[in-house]
């Protein structure tokens, strides 16, 4: 990815303002689809990331919808951090906005959807109108998500709905785990070997990607680059366990580096075009 700085969108080049909050992605990619939708019933649509949202945005703008996951036990995803920290810190008159919220979490964390709330709750408290009541997503719950898909509908006129399919999981086991860089400094690098735990291989290529569905994880996709061939029978995957500053481990990496046993392992992967998934995700 290139560093160049992202231009912040604005608010007039649309109807509706279309936020994601997202950590891994999901959010990206259902605030695109939500931009999708809007526009089937010839509404201008724009998407932004909430790192590029700011007070000044949010008064210049009437409509505006927020897909908003949260990170760990009710915090804010990475991207967020600056609005959570400074913009829903500040008192802000929204009192011309109206908004949507669709939380993603997970139910077995304490703070389900605890980030969703909170933008909900301080949405409301800056005088802005709720369109319909916060719609929350337990672990991409597909009837949270037909919920949304409703109000859009109503918000767009049309029920013309385009296809929101995701990329299909299947149950995985990990046959072998390979720690490849004993005593180095930097952070412990993995060689997973995958096999399906029922029928067979699915069709990629060499450069394709991975997406990564662990238990405990409130945001799907991770990404890993897929280091085999499909002649070789197995998926290979080289997977960096990343550790946060509380000294809890990723979601997705954790499972696979450190989850204990190898065969009775199950996890949960859908192959997917890397050149693709600037754009969408295959199976759409």
């Amino acid at each position: 990815m290139l560093g160049r700085r992202r231009q912040p969108a604005q608010p007039q080049d649309a109807d509706w303002l279309v936020v994601h909050a997202s950590q891994t992605g999901n959010a990206d990619y259902l605030a695109r689809q939500t931009a999708a939708t809007l526009a089937t019933g010839g509404l201008s649509a724009r998407t932004i990331d909430i790192a590029d949202l700011d007070a000044a945005i949010l008064q210049g703008a009437t409509r505006v919808l927020f897909v908003a996951s949260t990170y760990g036990e009710g915090d804010a995803p990475d991207a967020a951090a600056r609005f959570a920290a400074v913009t829903m810190a500040g008192d802000v008159d929204l009192a011309q906005l109206h908004y949507g919220v669709l939380a993603l979490g997970d139910s077995s964390y304490t703070h389900y959807c605890g980030f969703g709330r909170a933008l909900d709750a301080w949405l409301r408290a800056r005088g802005a109108t709720p369109l319909f009541e916060r719609i929350d997503v337990d672990r991409g719950n597909a009837d949270a998500i037909a919920a949304w898909q409703h109000q859009l509908s109503h918000l767009a006129g049309t029920s013309d709905l385009p296809d929101w399919e995701g990329p299909a999981y299947g149950e995985w086991r990990i046959l072998e785990r390979t720690l490849l860089n004993p005593g180095s400094a930097g952070a412990p690098l993995y060689r997973i070997v995958l096999i399906p735990a029922a029928g067979g291989l699915p069709d990629w290529e060499a450069g394709d990607l991975v997406q990564v569905s662990a238990p405990g994880d409130p945001d799907l996709p991770r990404e890993y680059s897929i280091a085999s061939v499909p002649g070789e029978g197995r998926i290979e995957l080289l997977v960096r366990l990343q550790r946060h500053e509380d000294g809890s481990l990723g979601a997705a990496s954790g499972y696979a580096c450190r989850r204990p046993g190898t065969t009775s392992s199950p996890c949960a992967f859908a192959p997917i075009r890397a050149s693709a998934w600037a754009r969408t995700p295959r199976g759409r």
